[in-house]
């Protein structure tokens, strides 16, 4: 099969996790920070007392905090979280991953189990290294700064 085909059968679960952060709405934006550097990752969800997703802090709602001047780091999480955020399930497909990534313009999945519940995350990382570990002759890597490579020999 090819990669077309293989992306729209393929379940999420052959995605590359990231563990799942989890954080309070109510810890100062420092706090969060410390434990997304911690974590290396760059999403933390806030979820109920269930577990399930209800909001999702990133590098992006950093980024667009320090840049408007519209807040400060010793702030709480809940005044610069987002309630809207991308959730699948194990079940659902690769394609469906990709496909929420470019209409929501959303770099984060969360995954949650049958019940709901948040049990990691995937994404934009998580879908290269599925492209580049399934379909390695499709993806030329090369270092910085290197002359591109042919897939054929040059000469007489």
């Amino acid at each position: 099969m090819g990669l077309r085909e293989n992306i729209l059968r393929d379940p999420v679960s052959d995605l590359a996790y990231r563990s799942l952060l989890t954080i309070d709405a109510d810890i100062p934006v420092h706090r969060a920070l410390s434990m997304l550097r911690d974590a290396k990752i760059g999403c933390a969800v806030i979820t109920d007392d269930a577990g399930k997703p209800r909001a999702q802090f990133t590098e992006k709602h950093l980024v667009a905090m320090l840049g408007t001047g519209n807040g400060s780091l010793d702030d709480p999480v809940e005044k610069h979280m987002s309630a809207e955020f991308c959730m699948v399930t194990g079940h659902d497909t690769v394609a469906q991953v990709i496909g929420m990534m470019q209409t929501r313009r959303q770099r984060w999945i969360i995954v949650v189990d049958d019940d709901g519940k948040a049990v990691a995350i995937t994404g934009l990382r998580g879908a290269v290294e599925y492209i580049v570990d399934h379909f390695p002759r499709q993806v030329k890597v090369e270092p910085i700064g290197t002359k591109l490579a042919t897939d054929q020999r040059e000469g007489a």
